[in-house]
């Protein structure tokens, strides 16, 4: 599986943020997860945020989106 678009901002609110990003399709399981690391440090990215995705076999690309909340106001990520 290879990212093909993306990642980027789909929104960003005060408290949450959502990421998307597009790959060629994996195959294999209906359910996949897309899976954030991210944190204030770039090197100490503790946090996780994940969301479940079914699959379509008969798509070429799959589309992920993950939703991060409660982050903080004017802080970097």
């Amino acid at each position: 599986m290879r990212i093909i678009q993306g990642p980027e901002i789909e929104v960003a609110k005060e408290h949450l943020t959502i990421i998307n990003w597009t790959t060629n399709n994996p195959g294999g399981s209906p359910v996949h997860y897309g899976v954030v690391h991210y944190g204030t440090d770039p090197r100490n990215l503790r946090e996780t945020a994940m969301s479940p995705i079914r699959l379509n076999p008969g798509h070429s690309s799959t589309v992920y989106r993950v939703r991060l909340d409660n982050l903080k106001p004017q802080t970097t990520y």
